[in-house]
């Protein structure tokens, strides 16, 4: 059964490694191979081995994407209802399709174009991973900073504190 499942889904990631940009040409190679690129900057053709599927990364993935709809059902749902009830009072059948087409590409685009960066945002953020325990602990100094003014009432004096170096026609705008 899982190999069945592996054998579904693992060209699908090899369709997303192309989408998002990594230049993985497994399309050529009927879904069943892929080029791996390792950190020597080397790359080779290696065939996919479904039968080497990692079942804990496959269920933690569909664990996180069945958490993800929870939390997005909420979201989503008033505003398609709100979008499906407009689109089926709208004068003509090609209005209510605009409309449901407008609110799908609005929901998934922004998934595609992030996909699309990834990679890229990756290879350039590469230079700054030297930097991440420094700025990790820095983040936690502020953060117990700032509970300990929270805990102790002092945050709204240094929210008044801010406010008073405000310039006046900032604070007019607000």
């Amino acid at each position: 059964m899982l190999l069945a499942a592996a054998s579904v889904v693992l060209p699908w990631f090899a369709l997303a490694d192309l989408v998002a940009g990594k230049g993985d040409p497994s399309l050529e190679y009927g879904l069943t191979q892929s080029v791996a690129h390792f950190a020597d900057g080397t790359s080779r053709v290696v065939p996919y081995d479904t039968r080497a599927c990692d079942c804990f990364a496959v269920a933690t993935s569909f664990g996180l994407g069945a958490i993800f709809a929870i939390g997005w059902t909420p979201c989503v749902g008033p505003i398609l209802g709100a979008i499906l009830s407009l689109a089926s009072t709208v004068e003509n059948v090609q209005r209510g399709v605009g409309l449901l087409v407008a609110y799908s590409a609005g929901l998934g685009l922004p998934f595609l174009l992030s996909a699309m960066a990834l990679g890229p945002f990756l290879r350039a953020f590469k230079r700054y991973r030297p930097f991440i325990p420094v700025v990790e602990r820095a983040a936690g100094v502020l953060l117990v900073i700032v509970g300990v003014l929270v805990f102790t009432n002092y945050f709204t004096y240094l929210n008044a504190w801010t406010v008073s170096l405000t310039p006046e026609w900032l604070l007019k705008r607000l």
